[in-house]
């Protein structure tokens, strides 16, 4: 009697390296007296027979997915209609038959027994095989074949309740049904692929196995998640015109699991599907554990390639906003990588702008950098640095010891050039000249401590303005140094933001070649130099959350600004893709007298000689060396006296 052999999945079992190790190896089959049908459509060849009998048997074919996709819902009558007769001709073949489709599986009760009956009749013997993977790796695995396929998403995770499945084909095909564990498969000699087959009676010593390694990895899986949300690429039972488009390679391997709050959501429903399996099946089939990962970031490698494989025009915002929201790097480092047209980013501001204002900044700076004389761009980017500035607060520190003129000169231009909102505090390195007393009478905040040197004097400026008074960005003056026009600050704070750290484009730098690698000194391209002064320096508050203070173990005159400065560098703050120790800086509305400085010959050799031994540490800095004096300097800071 000849037989026919039904391989109805489930999905998810390797089902796919299966039939094409079964459509590779048909002449060998053919000697071993099997036959594994090739469906006609479109001039392809269908190797998985869910196509055409779930077409024929579903309720519905003009809504599977697969008939979309081909574009035969308009035309569901003559599709099938095809099938059918290609399913005729095989079943009337005196030949034993392999018959293999997943979906199958999921055909109704009814559908299932029109089928059966219609084998039967054609004089078969009928085998059914099933693989059956344990409740939680098969929906992590059923879950990422929906998002990779164009329609899932993370926020609606579901455990698909194969019991009832297996219950339907109980009751459909009684004692001629097989299930197998794929785990057990997977333990296998022979693998998943060549289990099955010898279990069907296929002798698999001279067949070509062909593996199909579908799967894709957590961070590709959990980055398409995102873009199903909004493009996915069926909608409304149609080809989304404007829908992501469709992959099939994966660009990493880590393997695809639910996190611990997506476990939680779900984990009842495991359970009650786990006893039911066991019931059915017995406990080989059930779960042990729930494996979990952590909450996925990504790197800026990584986010690069997901974004430049995955993206397209309709899909670009989606993507970024998805990684800038699961990542530590700033929206200012993957603009830079992505090398996008002026366009794309002008677009990118235009939406980010009822987003996240600062990743709208981000986006139009770059288009600004493209087209600084676009009219378009020109006059978005002011609206958006206004709106960028309305919503931060900014710090000023001067930075004074003994040099009450020079610093009354900067107190006096930053006051005509700067927008009172802004907060304003001296640290005063414990000058003898009536600095502090000056201050008190003008109602200047301003440090209370001894003579400690700049990179001390500094770090109470830093701390102050950014512990104190919440400063997202912080601009450090030294009492030399000016305002010579209004809306500097601005610039400095745009700047400061977009590079996580701007330094002072002094004109003894940008006037030597040697010393100048690109930009124009605008906040949004600024010089990109080899070398850098400590005259002017700003910061984001992000940035300076990694970097930390300067190092409260250079003393005196020399090198610890340096490092400070150089430290943002090794954590990418240098404005430019370079791969060289670069500075970015601007010069925007600043004036020095470049008045003398207190410099010390030994202090600065033991210096260089610390920050020679730093070099490969870029390590968080606190203010202070120890116990003592953290709250020696604590005392030195105005508002907080304790700790």
């Amino acid at each position: 009697m000849k037989r026919l052999i039904l391989h109805v999945g489930f999905h998810k079992t390797a089902t796919s390296s299966i039939q094409k190790t079964l459509a590779h190896n048909r002449s060998e089959l053919e000697k071993q007296g099997y036959i594994y049908p090739s469906f006609i459509r479109h001039n392809k060849d269908i190797i998985n027979h869910s196509i055409p009998f779930y077409s024929v048997y579903c309720q519905k074919p003009e809504l599977y997915h697969i008939n979309i996709k081909n574009g035969d819902s308009n035309n569901i009558g003559e599709a099938n209609d095809n099938y059918n007769k290609q399913i005729d001709h095989y079943l009337s073949m005196d030949k034993n038959i392999i018959i293999s489709g997943e979906d199958i599986s999921v055909l109704p009760h009814h559908a299932l027994i029109s089928l059966r009956d219609k084998i039967l009749s054609k004089g078969f013997d009928l085998n059914v095989y099933c693989s059956v993977r344990k409740p939680y790796p098969f929906t992590c695995s059923e879950l990422q074949e929906r998002i990779k396929s164009g329609n899932g998403t993370l926020d609606n995770i579901t455990v698909t309740k194969k019991s009832g499945f297996i219950e339907k084909l109980k009751q459909v095909f009684g004692e001629k049904v097989t299930f197998s564990s794929f785990e057990e498969d997977i333990q296998s000699k022979q693998g998943v692929v060549g289990a099955m087959l010898t279990r069907m009676g296929v002798n698999c010593h001279k067949l070509t196995v062909q593996n199909s390694n579908e799967g894709f990895g957590n961070q590709s899986t959990r980055f398409l998640a995102h873009l199903n949300k909004n493009s996915p690429t069926i909608l409304d039972g149609k080809i989304n015109p404007v829908g992501r488009g469709y992959f099939t390679k994966s660009l990493d391997n880590e393997k695809f699991h639910l996190t611990g709050k997506e476990l939680e959501k779900v984990k009842n429903e495991l359970n009650k599907e786990n006893g039911r399996i066991q019931t059915l099946l017995g406990a080989s089939y059930c779960d042990s554990h729930y494996p979990v990962i952590k909450d996925e970031s990504y790197s800026i490698e990584r986010s690069v390639q997901l974004i430049k494989t995955y993206t397209n025009r309709h899909t670009l915002f989606d993507g970024i906003q998805h990684i800038l929201e699961h990542s530590t790097f700033s929206a200012s480092d993957l603009a830079n990588q992505l090398d996008l047209t002026v366009e794309e980013y002008r677009n990118l501001a235009q939406k980010f702008k009822g987003v996240n204002i600062f990743h709208s900044l981000t986006f139009i700076a770059f288009a600004k950098k493209l087209r600084p004389q676009g009219p378009v761009i020109r006059d978005l980017y002011e609206e958006i640095k206004q709106e960028f500035l309305n919503n931060i607060n900014i710090g000023i520190g001067i930075i004074t010891f003994n040099r009450i003129h020079d610093l009354q000169k900067t107190i006096k231009s930053v006051k005509e050039n700067t927008s009172d909102k802004v907060n304003v505090f001296v640290a005063d390195d414990g000058s003898t000249d009536g600095t502090s007393e000056w201050c008190q009478e003008n109602n200047i905040p301003h440090s209370q401590g001894s003579n400690k040197g700049v990179v001390r004097n500094k770090n109470r400026a830093l701390y102050y303005l950014y512990e104190k008074k919440k400063c997202d960005i912080i601009i450090l003056l030294e009492d030399d140094c000016r305002p010579t026009t209004p809306g500097w600050v601005e610039d400095w704070a745009v700047a400061s933001f977009l590079w996580g750290h701007i330094n002072y484009a002094h004109r003894r730098i940008i006037q030597r070649k040697d010393a100048l690698i690109e930009g124009n000194g605008e906040p949004y391209d600024p010089f990109i130099c080899k070398l850098v002064t400590g005259q002017c320096t700003g910061c984001f508050s992000k940035a300076l959350s990694k970097v930390g203070y300067l190092d409260p173990r250079f003393s005196g005159y020399g090198a610890g600004h340096v490092e400070w400065t150089e430290r943002f560098i090794k954590h990418g703050y240098n404005g430019s893709n370079s791969t060289l120790k670069v500075f970015p800086a601007i010069n925007s509305g600043l004036h020095s007298d470049d008045a003398p400085t207190f410099k010390d010959e030994e202090q600065l050799k033991r210096n260089q000689e610390l920050k020679r031994s730093m070099e490969n540490d870029q390590s968080y800095r606190l203010p202070w060396k120890d116990e003592v004096d953290m709250h020696e300097f604590m005392s030195e800071i105005p508002g907080d006296n304790s700790e």
